[in-house]
Order: structure tokens, then sequence, then C-alpha cells
């Protein structure tokens, strides 16, 4: 059984990709807990769900959705890796915490974990942290993903007030990835593909947007340079607001997290 231990110091000072953004609740944050993996499963050909369980679940903090904890991976006796992963769901009464990795596209330390990770081996985390985007209350939302922030999407769109428009654009590196999903009626939900690490598909039907309403919220979670191209797109075209734009390169083509981490305290992305 493998199991990975806790080192509350690295947990809490490291940087990651995904927790510096977003003003969200920060119920448990600080807290180290260790858990079980209960269940595995394979959702698509990168997409892979694990189920934690354990009762230092007992006091996890409910309607966490979208907010994301820190995994410890160790790499080796001595080195570890902290990545943040966006919350699926959690079941208080069951106490189990359900976590989406993606897989099978890129050698790391937290995607070879999750692809070999077993039902009954340990794993640390930290968390929950805040929320990216934590308003939901304005006339347009138009939320822009991949599978590293699917869940995010998903749940900032059931978060959204429901006479709100909402634009769901996400995409995958295959269409056998282009999960099922209930959006709530008022999102208009499109896939698409991003074959060979090209990401002309999803930039082109973003920036096929000429206007939105002056209040619109953005939310963009991708890789590094469509995160880029796409946010100075609603700032020097649509003329949105920075603070109405929830922004973050969840990884870099070519570039490990830890070497995004540095890049985004540089601002050199």
């Amino acid at each position: 059984m493998n199991r990975i231990n806790p080192s509350r110091k690295e947990l809490l000072n490291r940087d990651d990709r995904a927790g510096n953004g977003g003003s969200g609740g920060r119920a448990g944050k600080g807290v180290v807990r260790e858990v079980t993996v209960s269940a595995t499963e394979q959702l698509t050909p990168h997409l892979k769900r694990i189920t934690l369980t354990g009762s230092a679940l007992a006091d996890f903090p409910d309607n966490q959705q979208g907010a994301y904890v820190k995994v410890r991976v160790e790499q080796d006796s001595e080195k570890v890796a902290l990545r943040s992963y966006t919350i699926q769901g959690f079941d208080k009464k069951k106490q189990l915490l359900v976590l989406d990795f993606v897989v099978n596209l890129h050698e790391g330390p937290a995607t070879n974990w999750a692809s070999k990770v077993a039902v009954g081996d340990q794993v640390s985390f930290g968390g929950p942290g805040p929320r990216k985007m934590d308003s939901f209350d304005a006339s347009t939302y138009l939320l822009v993903g991949d599978l590293t922030s699917v869940n995010a999407v998903i749940a900032y769109a059931k978060f959204i007030q429901s006479k709100a428009t909402v634009y769901a654009f996400i995409e995958a590196p295959s269409t056998d990835d282009f999960i099922e999903i209930e959006w709530p009626a008022n999102v208009q939900a499109h896939w698409y593909l991003s074959e060979k690490g090209v990401h002309d598909a999803i930039i082109n039907a973003v920036k096929d947007i000429k206007a939105l309403p002056a209040d619109t919220h953005v939310f963009i979670a991708s890789e590094a340079g469509v995160f880029r191209e796409l946010r100075a797109y609603m700032r020097d075209e649509l003329k949105l607001p920075g603070d109405q734009l929830f922004a973050s390169a969840y990884w870099k083509q070519g570039k490990d997290s830890d070497q995004l981490s540095v890049e985004k305290r540089q601002d050199t992305i």
C-alpha cells in the first residue's frame, strides 16, 4: 500500500498552479488531512476520478465545489510535489471527497501517481483553498476551460443565477474526452478539440465573440498560451474591466507545474 506522509510546512507554504486567485470561503485553510483512496474510475482516456475517504474529512466544509485542495505527491525520498486539484464533489455524511486527475498526456509526479494509484493507498492534502471566481449575480458569464479546469467550469455554471446568460467553452485532447454534463438550462456549452497541443479551435471560437454586455464576468483556466491570448482579447478588444476577469494559467505546454509557478511569480507567462 502506498503511503504519502504529510509535511505541514510544505503544504502551507508552497505556491501552486491554481490557488492564487479569488476570495471564496477559506474554511479549512491550513488544515492537513490524511485520507485513503476508496475508489478510482477512468472517466475518459485522459480523465481519471479518484475518491478519497477518512475521518479527517469529518470537519471538511460543505459547498466547496469549484474550490481546490493541494495534494502532496512524493517524487523520491527527498523531494515532494504539491499540486492543486479542483473539488468535483463532497459527501459529508459518507466522508467522500472526489477529485479528477488528467492522465495519459504527459509525465509528471501527480499524473504518474494518479495513473497508478489503487484503492487503499493513502494520500495527504491541504485545504480547501478559495474559488477563483466568487461573483455569480452578473447578467452574462463566459467560462473557458479544459480538462484541468472542467470541474471549476461546472461548479461556477451551477452557482450562477438562473436568469443569467452563460457561455461555456471547453477543450479536450480527444473527442472521447467530451464528457456528458448536465448543464443548467441557461448554459450554452461547447466542446473543442486541442489535438496534438494545438489550441486554435477554442481560441478562434472565443474570438468570434465580438461584443459582450458591460457587466460580463469571464473565467479562463487553461494552458498558458490560451490564457494569455484570451485574457488580452477580453481586455484589449472587448474592453472588459480587469476586476471582471478571473483568469489563470493552470499549465504550460512543455513546462512542469513547478516551472510554471516560477514564471507566474516572475510574471513572465
